[in-house]
């Protein structure tokens, strides 16, 4: 009997540092993951934005378009 005392006097610290060891590292890894999504999300608007106005620029520098004055 004195074997599986000293099994669970053993394994017992290490399953107690399982239990906090666990939910730590998944919420590392979630922030890594969402940082790295977000990242991504904002560069894919950033071009699309950057886009759109390089067309908008090239739209109205175009020889064929008169200066003028644009109100609102």
């Amino acid at each position: 009997m004195g074997h599986v005392t000293i099994e669970y006097m053993i394994m017992l610290p290490i399953l107690i540092l399982q239990i906090f060891l666990f939910p730590l590292t998944a919420n590392w890894l979630m922030n890594i993951w969402v940082d790295s999504r977000r990242t991504l999300a904002l560069q894919d608007v950033a071009g699309h934005l950057g886009s759109t106005i390089q067309q908008l620029y090239f739209s109205l520098n175009h020889e064929t378009i008169s200066n003028g004055k644009a109100t609102y």
